[in-house]
């Protein structure tokens, strides 16, 4: 749970249709029950999405910043791994273990996943729709309910071109901190390894271990590569994405066409 110590707001720079907007106003509606879900199906997609989700780690303690204090709690971030698994992002504190969901690509059982775990901000990989599709008999009317707000997002860290594109830029170092501890995560089991030498902490082992399970869950090459491209989206040395927000058709309509892409 660094996190609640680490992300601070003035780490941020937002705009929305290129206007300056305060970080946090990029959330939307925003209250102590939202909780993010981050759909990926792409081998460290979510790291395209690295600011946006930590802007939402940012605001759950802003919400209540008796949450960073002592046994700090986590933040309500869910990662859906859907056709595969896609390397971990437990450095972004998608932590326990149970944050990352691994799911089949079909849409009718990712919305059931964002369903049954209460998400209400969604982020969904830009991409083509699908068709029509069985969903659960009661499963739109759920998301409809509770779902505050969409998003798409690029697994290359920028969506396509638009007058309504969000933008957030990092301006402090310690926003690339846990995408390098993700896309490498060999540097980031030395640095626990050392963490933990000559002292026991059960709950550090248990995060290491699951760690070195998952080391070559991604190839090194892929990850090499993801790691080059971040360098394509920089400003000043640090990155900037971009993010569209999209209403929740057209969220359903990105999930329809998961199964095509997967």
């Amino acid at each position: 749970m660094h996190t609640a110590s680490q992300i601070q707001v003035e780490m941020f720079e937002c705009a929305v249709g290129g206007a300056s907007v305060l970080p946090l106003e990029v959330l939307g509606d925003f209250d102590h029950s939202s909780r993010l879900g981050v759909v990926m199906t792409d081998p460290f997609g979510a790291v395209g999405a690295s600011l946006l989700i930590q802007l939402y780690i940012l605001g759950f303690y802003e919400l209540r910043p008796e949450r960073r204090l002592g046994d700090a709690t986590y933040p309500e971030i869910y990662l859906f791994h859907c056709g595969g698994q896609f390397g971990s992002h437990s450095a972004f504190d998608f932590w326990p273990r149970r944050r990352e969901v691994f799911i089949s690509a079909q849409p009718e059982d990712v919305l059931a996943g964002l369903n049954s775990h209460a998400i209400t901000h969604v982020l969904v990989p830009e991409g083509v729709t699908g068709g029509e599709v069985g969903w659960g008999y009661t499963d739109p009317g759920a998301a409809y309910d509770r779902i505050q707000a969409c998003y798409t997002y690029s697994p290359s860290g920028r969506v396509q071109n638009s007058d309504e594109n969000i933008s957030i830029h990092a301006i402090h170092e310690a926003l690339i901190e846990n995408t390098n501890s993700t896309i490498r995560p060999e540097t980031h089991v030395r640095y626990i390894e050392e963490a933990l030498a000559g002292h026991s902490d059960p709950i550090a082992e248990e995060y290491l271990g699951v760690q070195k399970n998952r080391l070559n869950e991604v190839a090194r090459s892929t990850r090499e590569t993801i790691f080059n491209d971040r360098v394509e989206i920089a400003i000043d040395g640090l990155p900037m994405e971009t993010y569209r927000e999209i209403s929740i058709d057209e969220c359903l309509a990105r999930l329809s066409g998961l199964a095509a892409n997967a």
